[in-house]
């Protein structure tokens, strides 16, 4: 194989890396939007979070082209307080 066909093979291989990983990220994203969206507003005061200001959050995130970031915020962030209220 000449250095052209590996160099064709490599960008094959990093394209589809890219693709790969950034449909990963808009899937964290999707799930943290439903997952925002299906705790009541009562437990989003429970938590002492705003639902509007997540979901704002969260959709500008994908606007912005970083919605893997504001999801992986949005786990270790209001997530584990509305559990908690969940509970109880």
């Amino acid at each position: 194989m000449d250095n052209f066909g590996v160099f064709a093979n490599s960008v094959l291989v990093l394209a589809i890396i890219f693709v790969v990983v950034t449909l990963l990220a808009l899937a964290l994203w999707l799930w943290a939007l439903v997952d925002a969206l299906r705790f009541t507003e009562q437990e989003w005061e429970a938590a002492g979070q705003s639902r509007n200001l997540w979901l704002v959050l969260l959709v500008g995130a994908l606007l912005a082209g970083i919605p893997f970031v504001a999801a992986l915020v949005y786990l270790f962030w209001p997530r584990p307080a509305l559990k908690r209220a969940r509970q109880g």
